[in-house]
């Protein structure tokens, strides 16, 4: 507690460097070799911190390059909670959708959020009892993954991977073959319940 009452004191601009889509764009894409390494460790500090939200039964419901921030301590964060969801009574889902950041969220939460029922996972009907669950978090730090691999996502490819199975083994870079392949394709997965966590 006592960093979050720090935190309420001090500037912004005091505590963090840059947030991780100043960082994509200066570092990521225009993609220096000596990069991997760091988008390793970058990706596993994401993936480590995501997983003490799961154990706290918190769904952050708006991660994206900008809500992570870097720190002048060399450590990123996760920031902006406000539509964030801490799920209670052993539950693992929340029905309630406050916003959404088209481009990062679940399909899921775009597929509520837009009113589209998929052809693939859910009718019309179960669409409305649908929930976002621990694990639509874990889609939305797998499309930020794909990004720091170097893949420019447009809005049309996202709408299209959220709405019906998307081969994306053409989009994938090479650099990354084990990590797309082993990690990051396990986490944009369509259903939720397939999706590593």
């Amino acid at each position: 507690m006592m960093g979050l009452a720090w935190f309420r004191n001090q500037p912004v601009h005091s505590i963090f460097k840059d947030d991780l889509r100043t960082y994509i764009n200066k570092a990521i894409y225009p993609q220096q070799p000596d990069n991997l390494l760091n988008i390793y460790l970058l990706s596993l500090q994401l993936a480590k911190s995501l997983q003490v939200f799961y154990q706290n039964n918190i769904i952050h419901l708006d991660i994206k390059p900008g809500n992570i921030l870097y720190g002048y301590d060399q450590s990123w964060k996760y920031a902006d909670f406000g539509i964030a969801k801490v799920v209670f009574d052993d539950r693992t889902f929340t029905n309630q959708l406050q916003g959404l950041t088209m481009r990062y969220s679940s399909p899921e939460q775009y597929l509520l959020a837009m009113g589209v029922p998929s052809t693939i996972t859910i009718t019309r009907k179960e669409m409305f009892a649908y929930h976002y669950i621990l694990t639509s978090d874990v889609y939305s730090l797998g499309i930020i993954f794909l990004e720091l691999t170097g893949l420019d996502i447009t809005q049309q490819w996202i709408v299209e991977q959220k709405s019906c199975v998307l081969d994306i083994d053409e989009y994938l870079n090479p650099k990354f073959e084990k990590f797309n392949f082993t990690i990051v394709k396990q986490m944009i997965q369509l259903k939720p319940e397939n999706r590593i966590s």
